[in-house]
């Protein structure tokens, strides 16, 4: 007798892709329906280090990826998000555009 065996995908990282927010909301829909991270948190994670480094900064659509995270991973008590860009961005003459978006998704994410 043949044994199947079916693996499934738990842990994707997805960010810096340049999504829209658009794009990142349907993902994480699906992300959170199927249990899966979409910013490389693996199940046993209880603190997740997302810091900004110059050239990777998360985005407010990288922010939503985030959202299915903090559902799917129940165990995550700590994530550093400092150094990101998840409430906007500075153009070159320092000035700030904010995008809203992802720091509202978060906000419903750990309510």
């Amino acid at each position: 007798p043949e044994i199947s065996v079916m693996a499934s995908l738990t842990v994707a990282d997805l960010r810096f892709n340049n999504l829209d927010t658009e794009s990142a909301a349907a993902l994480a829909a699906v992300a959170k329906e199927k249990q899966i991270s979409l910013c490389g948190i693996k199940p046993e994670q209880t603190e997740a280090n997302l810091q900004g480094e110059p050239g990777k900064r998360m985005g407010s659509a990288d922010a939503i990826l985030l959202t299915a995270d903090l559902v799917v991973r129940a165990s995550l008590t700590s994530v550093n998000l400092s150094g990101n860009n998840i409430g906007g961005y500075y153009d070159d003459m320092m000035n700030f555009h904010p995008i809203l978006e992802g720091p509202k998704a978060i906000a419903e994410a750990i309510r």
